[in-house]
């Protein structure tokens, strides 16, 4: 059985950190190499010379044979040396060489495990700020850095790399808090009237049924406006998440719909409109590119001014030829910079943005645009036009390959 403390022992295995794998590999290279160089010079030493081992005890001139002493006869004073090593042979020679190089030896891989042990940790230390750096992102905390310091190497790029990551969720998470503050306000306030508006009617028993239909009217209103907002929070999360078919799309026949189905909310706000359209063909949903550009000339025609122009622009991009864009140019109130990237979240409402009396307004139509195009590998810019009002442009490659999450 797996619980007896028996298995559980024999199972056990020590735990080999990094560090430790470092230094004893370092160390047992090191012994590797050395023993392998100590037995290549052994054998060197041992068949490749051809040893004459001459006696140098007594006086004698340079070069002159002294005949060895017999064992019977007594040492010279001189024979010991002050190391206690008397070498009269080869084999003295060799096994003098090889104890020698077996002690070297070990004191090196000694000296290089401790040394892979004190380089290895430095080498591993931001290892460990990237893991505690985890364990933090863990707990949901995305608002800290690693910030390493240093040489470009597999580390740093791994820290970058992790860094990168933490800004992306601690965006994401922010968006994402904002979007159910912002979607818990906007369902709550025609929730809130409705409430007070069914409330004024039973507190008045004199109400007359002329003032009943006055007050049905205010609130099939609300509830309009309330059925607007969640279908444009459903079109948003639908959108990767359902299966579409993909065909050749002319964006220009797009807009040209897109522009007559708007055509009245066009007059009715005076808006000078100007068009300038070349063959646009790209692959991609034709439903969801009709919903892109009308959700792009609307953004254009609410936050106008009255009596405004909107400038459209679709065709091969002018600087990057592999590439269809679609730009869409209108006056307004001047965009502060600082505000050009939030236009994009959902509910949000800049300041500058002026939208007109009776004109419904739920801050999803970028939020949804952009969406749209990154299902087709597409990218969305943003910009503030001189004088005030927005200059947003759509690129999507001309050949590319359907993103959709949900084929």
């Amino acid at each position: 059985m797996t619980g007896d403390p028996k298995f559980a022992l024999l199972s056990w295995r020590p735990r080999m950190t990094v560090r430790a794998r470092l230094s004893l590999t370092y160390a047992a290279l090191l012994a590797v190499s050395g023993t392998v160089m100590l037995v290549m010079l052994y054998a060197y030493m041992r068949y490749v010379p051809d040893y004459a081992i001459e006696s140098s005890l007594g006086s004698g001139s340079p070069g002159q044979a002294i005949a060895l002493p017999t064992p019977a006869a007594p040492l010279p004073p001189n024979a010991n040396d002050a190391s206690g090593i008397r070498i009269t042979s080869a084999d003295d020679v060799l096994q003098s060489l090889s104890i020698a190089s077996i002690v070297v030896l070990i004191v090196m891989v000694l000296a290089s495990g401790w040394a892979g042990w004190i380089i290895s940790g430095r080498l591993l230390r931001p290892l460990h700020a990237i893991n505690e750096a985890a364990l933090r992102a863990g707990t949901g905390t995305f608002d800290h850095r690693i910030g390493l310091t240093g040489p470009r190497d597999e580390i740093k790029d791994l820290s970058d790399t992790f860094d990168g990551m933490l800004e992306k969720l601690d965006q994401s998470f922010h968006a994402h808090q904002r979007f159910a503050a912002n979607a818990s306000h906007e369902l709550q306030t025609p929730l809130a009237t409705t409430k007070a508006i069914l409330d004024l009617a039973l507190a008045s028993p004199e109400t007359s049924l002329s003032d009943f239909r006055v007050l049905a009217q205010r609130l099939r209103e609300t509830n309009e406006r309330s059925i607007q907002t969640v279908d444009a929070l459903l079109d948003l999360a639908d959108i990767g998440q359902v299966e579409v078919s993909v065909d050749h799309v002319d964006l220009a026949h797009i807009l040209g719909d897109s522009l007559g189905a708007l055509s009245d909310e066009i007059d009715h706000r005076q808006l000078d409109v100007t068009l300038n359209c070349r063959p646009a063909v790209i692959e991609g949903n034709a439903v969801m590119l009709g919903r892109l550009a009308t959700n792009l000339l609307q953004n254009a025609i609410k936050h106008n001014v009255l009596g405004g122009d909107i400038q459209i622009v679709v065709g091969p991009d002018s600087i990057h030829e592999s590439e269809i864009s679609l730009t869409v140019t209108n006056s307004g109130k001047v965009i502060e910079q600082a505000s050009i990237a939030k236009l994009t979240e959902p509910f949000y409402r800049d300041g500058g943005r002026v939208v007109p009396a009776g004109v419904a307004s739920r801050g999803l139509g970028l939020a949804i645009v952009e969406s749209i195009t990154a299902a087709h590998n597409g990218r969305l810019a943003l910009g503030p036009r001189a004088g005030g009002g927005l200059i947003a442009t759509v690129s999507f490659p001309s050949h590319s390959t359907f993103a959709w999450e949900g084929q």
